[in-house]
């Protein structure tokens, strides 16, 4: 790890010297029309198993083959790093197959126009005078990048030059793409992309466009921007079908000479109507695709981006009226922003939104009733450029969301700014185009992060952008060890320490651990070492963190220990007790039974991430040694998140803002935290498959305040078998939303969606399942194991592959076989450490055996009898029924009026004493 962070302290070596182009063959090349071109359209195919398992490769170059070409246009494809092509041999010009004579192969392509009228599609025709040195090499290297470029712009001169980049993506941290037939766990950092387009004979394309996911981050904006004019990009996952190539191909062969914006325009353009099509097999599924002018990117936005990153290491590091350190609403801010992808990538504009609202920062704000912060202005500033607010033709972005890239917002009191800078409380969130890398707390990601920055910065001679990566990088070392020191002091807490100092959580950073057996024995399964390893130690100190607290003496402008010794002081003051913390169970559906607890946590919203409990069954099989010890002894069936007490009240005066401003000083403000933690003892989810079988499944993340967007882990058994004659498998996720079954995405996150109609679930047998990460020394391996009878699908799947999801009690399960659950509740704080309050919960169930339950609001009958009249005072008189009994106002509950946003009223009823939760009546006028 020292190699990866030792960055910006010297240039990076890597050659990235173009192989020397090959002698031309005796047998010449194909026949290439003479002259330079309007435009040379490059693109860079690495079909990896994306074509191998799919032919998602082979579905956009039929794409191209079925468009208009104009002839002068050129369209050269390079091919390489899949195992098998789907492409039809009828298609092809000078070889039966792709990738049959050589693993790489460079072609030009025809459209369907011209000599290719009566065959209705065009041709890919093999270049054979193409460099030797392209043949072998990995196609997920600068240097094979750099190469093909050079050959196609001598080969084929224009006026223009546009480069595609096809194939998996992994953000900024990992850059782009896998090369099966070689390391597939290689792919092309940004940095070294940019290093050789910037040296290549072209230099700087119109057009750089990646059909790849995740690659529309700001740092590779920043990055590329010194290599084209515009950048092409999605910042999600793209589905398996990728970019539409025929429309925007049609469009640009009728005008040949029309401006790069114009072809972006016509790219994202193709990709909306394509997915927004209901027709297609896109339709429903997630798919944004966002275009950039870089000249645009770097005068307007970038010095911003700069300035947004330059107030984080400034707020995470002032202490403010409060006399503390206020990092509060930095390190929450991606609980409400759209998360792209699991690396650690947010949505721009939602962070900007959660930075500009202060909410866990009140008592440091001159005026706490603004909700307004050093980020407010700033983040007004952005968005306007974002969203093109000052209607100039001189956009930064041009971008499409389709419609199942919606994510409903789950807490009640989520607000955002809205272009005038007014406080709105949105249903739902969306994308708006460009990812960051934003403040995570996993090492991993942010060492990665850190490894990758460093080759940009190398390969950049952009002050502006040099400026833009140091601060963020500043902010991200910064955010790591805040969260670092706080687990560590949480730990040392939870072991007994009354008071800890940063001097304990130095000698703790510092002490060398020596691995136990089965450590080493899964060390050495996972890294495929044979040699003795017994007594390995290691420090934290010495891996990484010593190199972080270097890094921010270098470039942080302070000293960076004197900093973390106010940040461990903070934080042990601070720390979230769970011998003070209590729970009460409560009855919400009047029928005496415990349906959810009350838990009041003595500490403020500001150090609390979440209070989730995990739902845990007995193993379906008996378990081996080995998964006892990847496993444990039962299986987390689903883990579920509780809500903060007042949102749901709070939520319901949203259109009120003064009311809200007030509710908010009293969630946010308070010292004490109250959630509601829902139980799942009397229902679960259940599969009933095509053939009948009811299945228990595995569900992840609940959050009961919005469970229509589930990810069900199952194990697949193909039809298809491997080199041993074994079928093939694939483990990964059924996404089920709003009541539907809508696309698989395998467990590797840089694989798309598939839609349930695809040909490779054809036959398979399908086994529902648990997924479990697992995380060793910082290598995640997700691990699925069984929890039900496997089923078979049919040889024509349907979209829903013929199953339903339905509710009902656990005990009615067939497949629970052993019967019984345990439930596992913690408290997880802003650090990420996890506080176990099993014993607080044990203690509230032993207390509502004695009858001690509260009761909810929710499950009372309301009734009103009367007009209702404000202007002349008459208000319904009012009757509340809970479990039977007549329930007393100022006594049991208290009524408030509210305006609607339609400028109606209604009457919100909410509990006291005994007596929780609320209900909304509608009201109507006299």
């Amino acid at each position: 790890m020292k190699k990866l962070m030792k960055w910006l302290c010297c240039v990076l070596a890597l050659s990235l010297i173009a192989p020397a182009l090959a002698e031309m063959p005796a047998d010449g090349s194909a026949d290439v029309p003479a002259g330079e071109a309007a435009r040379t359209i490059l693109l860079y195919a690495i079909g990896s198993n994306l074509e191998t398992d799919n032919g998602f490769l082979t579905g956009n170059l039929m794409q191209i083959l079925n468009a208009d070409i104009a002839p002068d246009i050129r369209f050269v494809v390079m091919t390489g790093g899949s195992e098998a092509w789907q492409t039809p041999a009828e298609v092809l010009e000078g070889a039966e197959a792709i990738g049959r004579d050589a693993n790489n192969q460079i072609w030009l392509c025809s459209g369907r126009n011209g000599e290719n009228a009566e065959d209705g599609h065009g041709k890919m025709t093999l270049l054979t005078d193409t460099p030797k040195a392209l043949s072998s090499v990995s196609m997920a290297q600068a240097d094979t990048l750099l190469g093909f470029v050079d050959y196609a712009a001598e080969k084929f001169p224009a006026k223009a030059y546009d480069l595609i980049l096809w194939d998996h993506g992994g953000g900024p941290q990992y850059g782009f793409g896998v090369d099966d037939l070689h390391d597939p766990e290689q792919m092309m950092s940004v940095g070294a992309m940019a290093r050789a387009l910037k040296s290549s004979a072209v230099g700087r394309f119109d057009t750089i466009n990646f059909d790849a996911c995740l690659m529309a981050s700001a740092e590779i904006a920043a990055a590329l921007s010194e290599c084209a004019d515009y950048l092409i990009f999605s910042p999600e996952t793209e589905p398996g079908y990728g970019q539409e190539y025929s429309a925007w191909l049609n469009a640009l062969s009728a005008e040949p000479e029309a401006s790069s914006l114009q072809l972006c325009h016509w790219v994202v353009d193709a990709f909306g109507a394509f997915y927004s099509d209901e027709q297609s097999p896109g339709h429903g599924l997630s798919a944004t695709l966002t275009a950039v002018d870089c000249a645009n990117f770097k005068s307007r936005l970038l010095p911003l981006l700069t300035e947004l990153a330059a107030t984080m290491n400034r707020e995470m590091t002032r202490i403010g009226g409060n006399r503390k350190l206020n990092f509060y609403d930095e390190l929450k801010a991606t609980d409400f922003a759209y998360p792209y992808g699991s690396w650690g990538l947010y949505d721009l504009g939602g962070l900007l939104n959660a930075l500009g609202v202060n909410r866990f920062e009140i008592d440091n704000t001159p005026d706490p009733q603004a909700l307004s912060n050093a980020y407010t202005d700033l983040s007004g500033r952005l968005s306007a450029i974002l969203s093109d607010q000052d209607g100039s033709e001189d956009d930064v972005i041009y971008f499409y969301a389709s419609s199942g890239s919606e994510q409903p917002v789950t807490s009640k009191v989520f607000m955002v700014r809205d272009e005038n800078g007014g406080l709105v409380n949105p249903p739902s969130l969306w994308p708006t185009g460009l990812s960051l890398f934003y403040l995570p707390t996993d090492a991993r990601d942010t060492l990665d992060y850190m490894s990758a920055v460093a080759e940009m910065f190398a390969a950049s001679g952009d002050e502006a952008t040099l400026a833009m990566l140091r601060e963020f990088s500043v902010a991200t070392v910064r955010n790591l060890l805040i969260c670092l020191c706080g687990q560590t002091v949480d730990r040392l807490l939870e072991d007994g320490e009354k008071t800890v100092s940063y001097r304990d959580v130095w000698d703790s950073w510092t002490e060398k651990k020596e691995l136990n057996q089965a450590e080493i024995d899964l060390f050495k399964q996972q890294k495929n070492l044979d040699a003795d390893i017994t007594g390995m130690r290691a420090s934290l100190w010495d891996e990484y963190i010593s190199l972080l607290v270097d890094f921010l003496n270098s470039y942080g402008g302070s000293d960076a220990e004197t900093w973390l010794a106010l940040v461990a002081s903070q934080q042990s003051i601070e720390a979230v007790s769970t011998g003070r913390t209590r729970a009460k169970a409560v009855d919400r559906d009047g029928d005496g039974q415990t349906d959810a607890y009350r838990i009041s946590v003595p500490s403020p919203m500001t150090l609390i991430r979440d209070v989730s409990m995990n739902m845990e069954i007995p193993p379906f099989k008996p378990r081996d040694e080995i998964d006892q010890l990847l496993f444990g002894e039962n299986i987390c069936l689903a883990k579920i998140h509780g809500f903060p007490a007042l949102e749901g009240f709070l939520g319901a005066i949203n259109h009120n803002f003064d009311s809200l401003d007030a509710g908010l000083q009293e969630l946010y403000g308070s010292d004490s935290t109250a959630y509601d933690l829902v139980t799942a003892r009397d229902s679960w989810y259940e599969l009933i498959d095509p053939q009948g079988g009811h299945h228990i499944v595995s569900v992840g993340e609940v959050d009961y305040a919005n469970d229509t967007e589930l990810k069900i882990p199952v194990c697949l058994a193909l039809t298809e078998k491997d080199e041993d004659g074994e079928p093939k498998t694939r483990m990964g996720y059924l996404l089920y939303r709003d009541g539907h079954f809508i696309a698989f995405k395998d467990s590797d996150e840089r694989e798309p969606l598939l839609p349930l109609t695809s040909p490779v679930f054809s036959g398979a047998t399908v086994t529902m399942s648990q997924m479990v990460p697992l995380d060793f020394l910082g290598i995640i391996v997700p691990l699925f194991v069984e929890i039900s009878e496997p089923f078979t699908l049919p040889e024509q799947p349907g979209e829903e592959w013929g199953a339903k999801l339905t509710m009902t009690k656990l005990a009615d399960i067939a497949d629970l076989k052993n019967g019984g659950f345990t439930e596992k509740a913690v408290i997880t704080d802003l650090y990420g450490y996890e506080h176990a309050i099993d014993a607080v919960l044990r203690q509230a169930d032993a207390e509502a055996a004695q009858g001690e339950l509260l009761s909810s609001l929710e499950g009372a009958q309301v009734t009103l009898e009367g007009v209702f009249d404000p202007e002349n005072l008459d208000y319904p008189e009012i009757t509340v029924i809970l479990a039977g009994k007549t329930l007393k106002e100022y006594e049991d509950y208290e009524v408030a009026y509210e305006r609607t946003p339609d400028g109606g009223w209604e009457m919100l009823i909410y509990g006291i004493g005994d007596i929780i939760g609320w209900q909304a009546v509608p009201l109507e006028d006299a």
